[in-house]
């Protein structure tokens, strides 16, 4: 606010009608109204909440929430607003986002524009929009527009870099478009704006939820393979990288992107400072690449220019076609490249093959709104993937804690494998027999096996049946990886089974020994030696100490870290929801499903 008046009296306004106040807790000047509101409000709420006065519509105690409802509130019967607001207020399901988000699109909202993420970089990564409030319009109008600017004319990175690609202009004549055709009653028509939709109010109030995520409304337009097929050779040209020699790796430069570097299975680049390499086999952030020789995969560079080694094509889409359009058809086209595969041990295919793999070409509009639901789709796993892929379920530890050696409060217990030669073994299904594969496959909660083993296994070799409750902690190969039993099970000797002694029960949780296994790992690899065989024996096991709390402390963490992982495994459902959601729409897309 101060600065705002320091502009103002630069700019020659001696007596500035601006003034200081908290428009969320003083009642001050609530009777006060404005034509026009532009407001970029703050989004974080201070620990606890905003204490607000009882005036406002909704009720809440976060400040995005009442700083919307306050703006909205202080319109006059014609007044006009824009709103810069955080994704919370977009799509979050708490009462009082529903009930602003309700009254909104009720009273006052006209339009939304996502705007992309970044945009505030480097001082917020927050994804925002901007609302658009008009009171008189909102009445009369039973549509709201949504609009989406991909690119506002400068990279997403921390530096802002500027880049050709910006959709402010067309986003802005098609708002201003959209708004004209509401004010003057001609009706929305034939309008179709290509930066968004058109939806009907009762649409978006369906549901109760009010969702302000124009995405949530697209209607797909794919019909099960009603499309022209074409040539990929027609589409797109294709430019294989060059053959770099070892001779011809540096030390500093460009980078020189080969297969590994692409799938994942080596971080180490070469680089080349020639100066003589035509542009054609420079990558760009951004490019299709497909490698096309021993790993088949399709990969967005998204990393500074490089140089593109042999196997490996650029793809130089033409005007028939988007990029990310032909990105998403890869599962399709991996599959055809399969069928076409040359060599044994090297496989292959041959550019012409490639080129005359055919795929459906829909119109550019609808690629356009095929990608355009595929990507929202994208988005919702990638925030899943964040979450899963970044929780850890760690435990503070209070240095008051006594402390205990494994082998004092569990019986370590190593399993085997019975032997192979003798048939009857496993010839049964008796009891369930438990590898580090049954963690990849079912988890860290392990209530069945993919293999069993009969009861003369059990009885005639060194295997002991683990009760439910066992915490099973691999001590070789891989070293760390851990899970518990909801069954009585045997392990094969990767494993060794923490069962809580008798008289340590009173005082030790199996529940938290489980969680208290996610902190063993680096232990465990330290004390497994530097060896090309990594191997911790069940002696050393018993001498690894824990932090052992009161059984209600223990407790209360397991219940809390119980609920944390509730959420991880939704996710990861979510994620697979959505992976399966992308997969029908390409699957409609050529006529799958």
């Amino acid at each position: 606010v101060r600065l705002s008046l320091v502009n103002l009296y630069l700019h020659r306004f001696p007596d500035p009608d601006v003034f200081e106040y908290d428009t969320l807790t003083s009642e001050e000047r609530w009777n006060e109204y404005a034509n026009v509101i532009l407001a970029n409000p703050p989004f974080m709420s201070p620990k606890g909440g905003i204490r607000p006065h009882n005036r406002f519509s909704v009720t809440s105690r976060r400040s995005e929430v009442l700083f919307v409802d306050y703006i909205a509130e202080h319109l006059t019967p014609e007044g006009r607003a824009g709103v810069i607001v955080p994704e919370g207020i977009i799509f979050q399901s708490q009462n009082a986002h529903k009930q602003l988000r309700k009254m909104l699109v009720e009273d006052y909202l006209v339009a939304v524009v996502s705007l992309p993420p970044g945009v505030f970089n480097p001082y917020s990564g927050v994804k925002t929009s901007i609302l658009i409030l008009d009171k008189s319009l909102a009445r009369r109008s039973e549509t709201i527009g949504f609009f989406k600017v991909e690119n506002d004319g400068f990279d997403l990175g921390a530096q802002r870099r500027e880049i050709d690609q910006n959709d402010l202009p067309r986003v802005k004549t098609e708002v201003v478009e959209y708004l004209r055709r509401v004010r003057e009653g001609d009706g929305i028509g034939e309008f179709m704006p290509s930066t968004g939709m058109v939806v009907e109010k009762s649409r978006v109030g369906e549901d109760g939820d009010y969702n302000l995520s124009g995405e949530r409304y697209r209607v797909s337009v794919v019909t099960a393979g009603r499309f022209p097929m074409a040539k990929l050779g027609d589409v797109a040209e294709y430019i294989n990288g060059m053959a770099f020699k070892p001779s011809d790796w540096e030390q500093e430069g460009r980078k020189i992107i080969r297969i590994q570097n692409l799938t994942g299975t080596s971080s180490k680049y070469n680089f080349t400072t020639r100066q003589d390499i035509l542009e054609k086999y420079v990558v760009k952030r951004g490019d299709l690449l497909i490698s096309w020789s021993a790993t088949i995969g399709f990969f967005i560079w998204d990393d500074d220019d490089a140089v593109l080694n042999q196997h490996i094509f650029r793809v130089a889409p033409n005007e028939a076609i988007l990029k990310k359009y032909l990105y998403y058809c890869k599962d399709q086209i991996s599959a055809a490249i399969t069928e076409n595969v040359h060599g044994n041990t090297m496989r292959h295919i041959t550019k012409g093959r490639f080129e005359n793999i055919d795929i459906p070409l829909p119109s550019l509009e609808v690629q356009r709104e095929i990608v355009s639901e595929i990507e929202g789709y994208q988005r919702v796993i990638d925030g899943a993937r964040a979450v899963v892929e970044n929780w850890r379920p760690g435990i503070a530890v209070d240095p008051e804690w006594p402390v205990v050696e494994l082998g004092e409060v569990c019986d370590v217990i190593n399993g085997s494998t019975p032997s192979r030669k003798e048939p009857r073994y496993w010839d049964a299904n008796d009891v369930p027999w438990f590898t580090v594969n049954d963690i990849r496959q079912i988890g860290r909660r392990i209530d069945r096996t993919q293999q069993s083993i009969s009861k003369a296994a059990l009885h005639e070799s060194s295997l002991r049946l683990l009760p439910p409750k066992t915490v099973l902690l691999c001590c070789t190969a891989s070293v760390g990886e851990y899970a518990i039993s909801e069954i009585p099970l045997t392990t094969n000797q990767q494993f060794n089974g923490l069962v809580v002694k008798q008289e340590a029960r009173p005082v030790l949780d199996p529940e938290f020994l489980f969680r208290m296994s996610a902190q063993f790992k680096d232990e465990l690899i330290r004390l497994s030696g530097k060896t090309s065989f990594t191997f911790v024996s069940g002696r050393v096991l018993k001498r690894i100490r824990m932090p052992l709390p009161d059984l209600e402390t223990q407790q209360a963490i397991t219940r809390d870290l119980t609920a944390e992982q509730s959420l991880v495994d939704a996710n990861v459902s979510l994620i697979e929801r959505m992976e399966g959601k992308i997969r029908d729409v390409m699957g409609r897309v050529w006529g799958e499903s």
